[in-house]
C-alpha cells in the first residue's frame, strides 16, 4: 500500500464477498485465541500464585484484558490482522477515510451486547449492526504484509494507543466485576 495515500481520501469501490467476510471474522477471532495465550500466561500465572484464596480475580483480569483485545481488534488504522490479510478497510461512512480507534471499538463493542450480531454479516457483508451504530463500513482495499504492517505500527501514535487501550480495559474490568457482582462466579461452574 502506497504511505502517502494512508490519511487521503479512501475510494468505495468493490462490494465486500460474504466469503471474504467470514474469512476475515474467522481470522480475526482464531489469531486473538491463538495469541492472546502466550502474551499473557506469565503475567497470568504469577497473579494466579499471588492470590492466596484465588476468588476469580485472575479470570476477571484476564476477560478484561481479552475483551480489550477483541474491542480494538481494528484499532490500528481500521484493519485487524484478517482485514489486512483480505484486503477489508474499515471507513467512516460520512468522511470516506480510515475508521478512527474509537469508532472501531464502538463497532465492535455491540458483539458483547448482542452476538447475534454477527449472523448479520452473512446478510449485509459490508455493514453489521455495529457499523450502523458507529457509522462505519467495510470496503476492499490493497492487502497488507506482515512487514508492512510492522512498519505502520511504528509509525503508530503510541501514547494514544495505550490511552485508548487503558480506557478500554478499565470499563471492560468494571463491567465484569458489576457483572460478576450481581451474578458471582462462586455460584457457577468454578465453584465444583
Amino acid at each position: 500500500m502506497n504511505e502517502d495515500i494512508l490519511d487521503a481520501e479512501l475510494p468505495v469501490v468493490i462490494r465486500v464477498k460474504r466469503l471474504t467476510r467470514m474469512k476475515t471474522l474467522f481470522y480475526d477471532y482464531l489469531s486473538i485465541a491463538l495469541i492472546f495465550p502466550f502474551l499473557l500466561a506469565p503475567f497470568m500465572g504469577v497473579l494466579w500464585l499471588i492470590e492466596e484464596y484465588m476468588n476469580y480475580g485472575c479470570l476477571k483480569i484476564y476477560a478484561a484484558i481479552y475483551s480489550t483485545l477483541l474491542l480494538h481488534k481494528d484499532g490500528l488504522n481500521g484493519r485487524s490482522l484478517g482485514k489486512r490479510k483480505a484486503g477489508l478497510q474499515v471507513i467512516d461512512i460520512h468522511t470516506n477515510k480510515k475508521a478512527s480507534s474509537l469508532k472501531c471499538v464502538l463497532r465492535n463493542s455491540v458483539m458483547f451486547v448482542f452476538p447475534g450480531e454477527l449472523l448479520i454479516s452473512l446478510f449485509n457483508p459490508a455493514r453489521k449492526l455495529g457499523d450502523w451504530m458507529a457509522g462505519t463500513k467495510l470496503v476492499v482495499q490493497d492487502r497488507v504484509s506482515l512487514s508492512a504492517t510492522k512498519n505502520e505500527f511504528k509509525a503508530y501514535d503510541k501514547r494514544a494507543l495505550l490511552k485508548s487501550f487503558g480506557l478500554v480495559f478499565l470499563i471492560s474490568l468494571l463491567l465484569i466485576y458489576l457483572i460478576t457482582g450481581i451474578y458471582p462466579l462462586e455460584h457457577t461452574f468454578f465453584s465444583r
